[in-house]
């Protein structure tokens, strides 16, 4: 399968964060013409691959000395993160919905992070799946984002890597 311009620079920004210890700083015009592109593909990228979700914190400053600085979450953060994720999966937005797609990456940075095991993932993942949620959009995006809130809601509760109301937790 070839891969595209997207993918990339998206591991090419995957690559600078791990040499740099999980924070970079880019120029957005630098990192579109290293790789060709116009800076609203640097945006979309951004916008796509270094979510909340998956993990990440974006800032940034405009202007021509303007930066984006990428920031992997660190492990003290997951309470943070778990607060910020039920405010992005619709909490307090009357009828917002969560697609599969961004329930599925929210479910692997929780993991990536410690928050939730494999096995958990694995459970919660099957669970938001569209073959099991069969009622109709919007209604299963609004149904998936409730289970999530719940079940963050409940994550939240514990930190990382801790044993809680008698749940081990396992290698992850």
């Amino acid at each position: 399968m070839a891969r595209t311009r997207a993918d990339m620079m998206a591991d090419h920004l995957e690559q600078l964060l791990q040499e740099a210890g999980g924070e970079v700083e880019i120029q957005r015009g630098a990192l579109a013409a290293r790789f060709g592109c116009a800076p609203s593909q640097v945006n979309y990228v951004l916008a796509t691959r270094f979510t909340l979700a998956q993990g990440y914190v974006l800032e940034s400053r405009p202007g021509a000395k303007g930066y984006i600085r990428i920031r992997l979450l660190r492990d003290g953060e997951w309470a943070d993160m778990a607060a910020a994720l039920l405010r992005q999966a619709g909490l307090g937005r009357d009828g917002a919905g969560v697609a599969q797609e961004e329930a599925l990456n929210l479910l692997a940075a929780l993991r990536r992070v410690g928050l939730i095991t494999v096995r958990e993932e694995a459970l919660l993942s099957a669970l938001v799946d569209r073959r099991v949620l069969r009622i109709a959009l919007p209604e299963r995006d609004r149904l998936r984002a409730r289970m999530l809130q719940a079940a963050l809601r409940a994550l939240s509760l514990e930190a990382p890597g801790t044993a809680a109301r008698g749940r081990e937790t396992h290698g992850v």
